[in-house]
Formats: structure tokens, C-alpha cells, sequence
């Protein structure tokens, strides 16, 4: 009893007239009582070529200084066009804008096009920047968890434990990884201080058992 329509249409728009289409769309989908309007996406009208070419990207890119040019990799970042928001804050890392957390953005967004070992060094960058930087320590950690370096995830979880200690995620964390170090005692004391923190931690319930 459910339908699902998709449409697709070949216009040709500028920036203000797409806004205009979004709005009509939304204010048809209210009118018709539609249960889920998930907006619409746009491409290039020659399906070979993409919307936004790599040179006219640059261009943006220089265009853009400080916090103009942050605030374009945070979207980026935001809406997980990670290729893009890389260059951005690369760029930011060169102006020397926002370093630290430029840094870590970059991390993360390489880690996520799965350019693992150059995301950490971004990430332990943004440490040096910050050596207060709980977040780049805590996402060090959980990434070399996830490539099974242990003893370097535990390394860093301990060291967003020192900046924030009885935090249930962290405390989980070198839990998980001293179970992948086979130090089972260590790792039962840590779920255990991760489950008084949280009693609704479901991954340490789960490493408990």
C-alpha cells in the first residue's frame, strides 16, 4: 500500500532557480500529503562529465581565504563529498587557518576514502597542533582498532583517557582493544569501569559476555 515516485527531468537551471524548484517541490509534496519528500539531486546534462570539473573546483579554492575557505570544508565535510573537503583543508592546513581542527577534519575525511595511514598522520597532526585534541586521540585510536594495531590503539585511547577521564566510549575502547591483545583481565577491568560510567554502554555488554 506503499508508493515510492521517482522522477527524473532535463532543465537547465541557475542557482536561484534551483532554489525555486526546491521550494516548489517541498510545497507540492505538502499539498498531496506525501509521507516522505527527500528533496532531489541535480547533475550535469552530458552524463559523462561532472557537475563540478576538478579545474573550476581550484578556482573556488582561490577564491576563498581564512575563515570563508574553513567554512567551505566544513559543508563539504559535512555533507561527505570527503574528496573535496580534503583539498579545502589542505588548503586551510597552507593559510594556516584553523590548524588544529583542519587537521583533523582531513583526517577523518581521508580515512574515510579509506586512505588510512595518511588520515592518522593528519589526525596525529592535529595533536601536535592541540595536545589537548580528545577527539584526534579518541578517532586514532578507534581507526587503528579497526586495522588491528592494538597496542597503538590503546596507546592513544589512554591518552584521550588522560585528557577525559570516565568517558564510557574511551574506556570501551581500550577495553576492545586489550581484548585484541589477548589481556583479558585488563580488558574485563575496563568494560567493567566503562558499564559503572554507562550502564547502557551496548558494546561493552556485548565484550562483557
Amino acid at each position: 500500500g506503499e508508493f515510492m515516485l521517482h522522477v527524473e527531468k532535463v532543465e537547465i537551471h541557475t542557482r536561484q532557480s534551483l532554489n525555486e524548484k526546491e521550494k516548489t517541490l517541498r510545497v507540492l509534496a505538502k499539498r498531496y500529503k506525501v509521507t516522505s519528500y527527500d528533496g532531489f539531486d541535480v547533475g550535469n546534462a552530458d552524463p559523462t562529465k561532472p557537475i563540478v570539473t576538478d579545474e573550476s573546483f581550484k578556482k573556488l579554492i582561490n577564491s576563498k581565504k581564512d575563515n570563508a575557505l574553513f567554512d567551505l570544508g566544513i559543508k563539504l565535510y559535512n555533507l561527505e563529498i570527503w574528496d573535496k573537503a580534503t583539498l579545502v583543508f589542505k588548503e586551510c592546513l597552507n593559510q594556516n587557518v584553523k590548524p588544529d581542527t583542519s587537521a583533523y577534519k582531513l583526517g577523518n575525511a581521508l580515512i574515510n576514502l579509506n586512505r588510512i595511514e595518511e588520515g592518522i598522520a593528519s589526525l596525529e597532526n592535529a595533536t601536535v597542533y592541540n595536545p589537548k585534541y580528545t577527539s584526534a586521540f579518541f578517532n586514532i585510536g578507534a581507526t587503528c582498532y579497526d586495522i588491528h594495531q592494538y597496542e597503538k590503539s590503546v596507546k592513544y585511547y589512554q591518552l584521550a583517557n588522560n585528557l577525559k577521564p570516565n568517558d564510557d566510549r574511551i574506556l570501551y575502547g581500550i577495553a576492545a582493544s586489550q581484548y585484541g591483545l589477548q589481556q583479558f583481565d585488563k580488558s574485563l577491568e575496563n568494560c567493567k569501569k566503562a558499564l559503572v560510567v554507562n550502564k547502557d554502554n551496548e558494546n561493552a555488554k556485548q565484550l562483557l559476555q
